[in-house]
This record gives structure tokens, sequence and C-alpha cells, in this order.
């Protein structure tokens, strides 16, 4: 029974210094190292104390037989001093224990090969410091895995585990050796069944930490990948922002680009527009000069026409020079509205009379409410209203065809409307014709940039009235704005 108990403890204790020695070479962890030689040094120094070795390896050396085994106790003990540091970790938790625990290792490596290089058996002083030692060294590593269960680790209370066994077999084998208890094969074997127990408890501990680690390796790539993850997500996002709003700005600055290009195609055909019209009433100025002095040589006397055709042609000019200063006189306009009294009939057969002269090719008739008799405005931009009125009326109707202008009434309000024959502006068109540069036909050869109909709104508005349009394709225009009457 005893040497069945025996071959089961040598097994055991061979089987697992084997395989941690091989998981060391796989892992290259040197605790598996520690505790491979452990093993294998405990099962020497039970082979050695159960008499094996005697008989088996050095049977007429008896005294080397009682020296080898207090060498392989001590080298066991260093061994598992060194083993018990590393798996508690007591250079990272217990740095004082620690340094006492390397010291107490080394005290027993250098005994275990002093007493392998002098090969001589010590006295009883050797038992008692051997003594002192173990109770040292049981109390410290005991602190140590008592602080490592504190803290959280689980795998150290295997390890406390272990500890115990080895300490209950000696226990039971101390009562056994003082009578107290009866010696059976149980009782008699029970410090090395204890310490195959010991070496069992600390491989599962070993284990079970290798297990934790493994799971905690494979917690840190899952949150390293879904950090990853994150960050990839996070940089996508931002780069599809910077996309987006390089897309933004990219649009943005094409349609300023576009504007401004606009703008200045719109400045060159207002500049080109202004130039020929300025063009044709200084080259009638030039011409009827001209007349006058070969009329006046030749003793012919027309100045009254040749002086009425001048009129009408620097009448234009002015009208002109009005209509390119008059953005800048509407763009002040807001604080600078002078309302005054004005005779309405007075004042708008006066300026159709002026018209007339330069637009000699259409007719003019006039039709005055007797309700509208006087009518409270800033002069100056009503003058700029009813010219661009009428200019358009003559420029977009048949020659010799008929402009009407009529004064109109109604409570609260007066009106001054200009009707043509013309054309006419088709209903989807009647809200853009008072933007800015816009223009029914751009293709048209009637010359215009399409500012006179914004200039009108905008003294409309300015004088807090409406504009009303009737019109139709080829029906002719009717323009007629409202004006609120002052008390």
């Amino acid at each position: 029974m005893i040497v069945l108990l025996q071959a089961i403890s040598y097994g055991s204790l061979m089987t697992l210094a084997l395989s941690n020695f091989l998981t060391f070479f796989q892992s290259r962890d040197r605790i598996f190292l520690l505790y491979s030689m452990l093993a294998l040094v405990t099962c020497l120094g039970m082979f050695v104390e159960n008499g094996f070795a005697r008989l088996y390896l050095w049977p007429d050396w008896n005294r080397w037989d009682h020296t080898a085994m207090l060498a392989m106790t001590s080298l066991s003990n260093a061994l598992f001093l060194l083993f018990s540091r590393n798996f508690l970790y007591t250079k990272q938790r217990a740095p004082r224990t620690d340094r006492l625990i390397t010291m107490l290792a080394g005290v027993y490596i250098f005994v275990s090969f002093s007493l392998l290089l002098y090969f001589s058996l010590p006295g009883v002083w050797f038992v008692r410091v051997s003594f002192l030692l173990t109770f040292t060294s049981e109390a410290l590593i005991l602190f140590a895995t008592v602080h490592t269960i504190r803290a959280g680790y689980m795998d150290a209370y295997y390890f406390l585990a272990g500890l115990s066994c080895l300490w209950f077999g000696a226990c039971v084998a101390g009562l056994s050796t003082f009578g107290w208890l009866t010696t059976t094969a149980v009782t008699s074997q029970a410090m090395q069944i204890g310490t195959v127990f010991e070496i069992l408890l600390f491989s599962l501990a070993l284990s079970i930490r290798v297990h934790d680690q493994r799971n905690l390796h494979e917690s840190a790539q899952l949150e390293l990948s879904h950090s990853r993850k994150l960050l990839l997500e996070s940089l996508k996002e931002k780069e599809g922002r910077l996309e987006s709003t390089a897309l933004e700005r990219t649009q943005e600055l094409e349609i300023l680009l576009n504007n401004e290009k606009k703008l200045r195609e719109q400045n060159d055909r207002f500049g080109a527009m202004i130039s020929h019209e300025f063009r044709n009433p200084l080259g009638i100025i030039e011409s009827q000069a001209a007349l006058i002095k070969r009329e006046d040589a030749a003793g012919i006397n027309n100045i009254h026409k040749r002086a009425n055709t001048i009129l009408s042609a620097t009448h234009r000019l002015a009208l002109l020079f009005e209509k390119w200063l008059q953005r800048d006189r509407l763009s002040y306009a807001t604080n600078s509205v002078h309302v005054v009294p004005i005779d309405l009939p007075v004042w708008i057969t006066d300026v159709i009379e002026k018209c007339s002269i330069y637009h000699s090719t259409h007719t003019f008739e006039l039709q005055l409410s007797p309700a509208a008799r006087s009518i409270w405005a800033d002069e100056q931009l009503l003058y700029i209203l009813l010219l661009n009125l009428i200019d358009n009326a003559c420029k977009y109707s048949p020659v010799q065809s008929n402009v009407r202008i009529e004064t109109r009434y109604q409570p609260g309000m007066t009106g001054i409307a200009v009707i043509d024959q013309g054309s006419g502006i088709p209903t989807q068109f009647h809200e853009e014709i008072f933007v800015e540069y816009f223009r029914v036909h751009p293709e048209s050869t009637v010359r215009g940039v399409g500012l006179g109909l914004p200039f009108v709104k905008q003294i409309v508005s300015l004088h807090g009235g409406r504009t009303e349009l009737i019109s139709d394709a080829g029906q002719g225009s009717s323009f007629c704005v409202w004006l609120p009457q002052l008390k």
C-alpha cells in the first residue's frame, strides 16, 4: 500500500514537472520553469527520503544519503520561495517582503550547494537553523498570500489551499511521530501526501492564473479592437465632415465666382449700353452744330429747328447721366427721401413734353383724373421713376405707336400709369422683371441691362407704395405705381 502511494506520488510529480517544462518552452514564462524544477527536486527529495536512492543509486554511500536529503530539502525550499515570489508578484505588491523572501532563497541555495560540495553531515545546529528558516519562510509566504487575496486575486486562494495541504500533512506526520495519532500507511506518509497535494494545487492555481491572464489579454484585445473601431469611425466621420465642408466651400466659391462673373458681364453690358447711348445724342449735337454753320454761311435760317433738336439731344444726355448715377442715389435714399407736394397735372405735362422731343417716333397721350390733383413725393426720385417707365414703353413698342400716361385715384392713394402697345410680358415673368439685371429676352436687339424696373420698384418701396402690372405676351403692358396721399 505504501509503495503504491509512493509510486503514485512520484508519477504525479514527474508528470507535472514534464508538462510545465514543455509549457515553459512554449510560453517562455520562467514561472513554469521554476514550478517544473520545484516538482522535480521535490520528487527527488521524496525518492531519497523513502530510501529508494540508497537502494538503487548509491547503496554503499550511507553518509552521502543523509547529506543528499538535506541538500534536496534546502534546494526545494529555495525553489518554493522563488516560485511563490513570482506567483504572488511580491516585487510589485509587497517590495519589502519580496526582499526578505529573496534573501532566504539565497540562503537556502547557499546551504544546499555547500552540502553538495563539502559532502559532510552538519551538526545539531543545522537542524535548529533550518527550523528557524523554515518557520520564517512559511510566515513570509503566508503574509504575501493573504495580502494578494485581499487585493482581489482569486488564484491566490488555490495557492493558500496548497500551503494548507502541506501544513496539514506536516501536522499529521508530527502527531503520528509523537504517538498522538495511530501510525498507519496514510499517517506515516502524510508529509509526502501533503506535499504532492500542495504541488497539485500549485499547478491548478498556475493554470487558473494563465486562464485569467488569457481572458484579460482577450478582453484587452477586444477593447483595443473596439477602440480602434471607434477611432476609425471617428476618423471616417471627421473625414466625411471635412469632405462635406470642402464641398460646401467649393460650391460657395463657385457661386461667388459665378456671381462675380455675372456682375462683370452685367457691368460690361451696362457700360457698353451707356457708351452707345451717349454716342447717339453726341452725334446728333455734333451734326446739328455743323448744319447750323453751313446754313448760316448759305444764309439759311433754321436755327429754331436745329436748337430744338440740340435741346432734345441734350435732354437725352441728361437723362442718361441721371440713369447712370441713380444706382448710387437709390443705395442711400432710405434716409434721404424728401417728399414735397407736387401739382401732378402740371408736373407730369412738363415731363411728357421733354420726353416727346427725344422719343419723336412715338405719340404720347395724357389722361388726367380730376381727383388726382396733387401728390406728395420726392420729386427727383419720381422723375427717375417716370422716365424709366416711359423709356421702356417706347423701347418695347412699335414705331409710331401710342404711349398713354394716366393719373388715377383711389381713397388714400394716387396712381401714375404708363400704357404701351408693345410685345407685352408673359405672366410667369411678372415677379422676375423687378429683379436686377433680369431680361425676358436677353438675346433681344433692344439695348438694356435690366435695371430700369428694379429702380422703379425700389423708389415705390421708399415711398411706401405698390406697383401694379397688367400685361401678357402680345398684348402690351400697363405699369401703374400707387403712392400714398399725405395730409
